[in-house]
């Protein structure tokens, strides 16, 4: 089997400076990282489980903020993706805080969008930070602030999404890359 212009690639290549290689690589990596977290952030926030009436997805808003990308550098030639994994709270689900407390009509649960939170109520903690509160039952027994576990949805996408990205986008961009190198130094 004959592959055109193998011989053209393998000379243009090796006129190319090392730099320019890892210059294409670094890109490639940097791009790569950030689809991932993108991706993995879309499908976490839609795997998510809110609620006492246990609705599934959150907005993709109340979960982006929580992931960073130190991309990589000619020194460090690999990329780094951060994930709070902690609980979020349920007010981030709320588009903005309020300026007084909210309760339920009496009798009925809090419902912040489609969510519905049985017991819960907003107010203004301590720390002068709006919260949903929770009691367990009688007035005697101490608040809770009503939290969503995110991490095992977080820790399910983010691996998933590494492993394919790497796999299926990593060699298009590499090769994207690259051939932007080659063209450049065409010219």
């Amino acid at each position: 089997m004959e592959v055109k212009g193998l011989q053209e690639a393998i000379s243009a290549l090796k006129k190319i400076d090392r730099q320019y290689v890892n210059r294409a690589k670094i890109r490639a990596i940097n791009r790569v990282a950030k689809r991932v977290a993108s991706v993995s952030v879309r499908s976490a926030a839609a795997q998510v489980v809110a609620g006492d009436n246990r609705r599934q997805g959150i907005p993709v808003r109340t979960i982006r903020h929580r992931v960073k990308v130190r991309t990589a550098r000619a020194d460090k030639p690999f990329a780094n993706i951060y994930v709070n994994c902690n609980p979020l709270t349920a007010i981030r689900l709320l588009s903005s805080p309020p300026s007084v407390p909210v309760r339920g009509k009496r009798g009925k649960p809090l419902r912040i969008g489609k969510y519905r939170f049985d017991r819960g109520f907003i107010a203004q903690a301590p720390n002068g930070f709006w919260q949903v509160f929770e009691r367990s039952g009688e007035s005697k027994y101490p608040l809770s602030v009503v939290k969503i576990p995110v991490s095992d949805a977080l820790h399910q996408a983010f691996r998933t999404q590494a492993v394919l990205q790497m796999k299926t986008e990593m060699p298009k961009e590499l090769a994207h890359e690259i051939n932007y190198e080659l063209s450049r130094f065409k010219s």
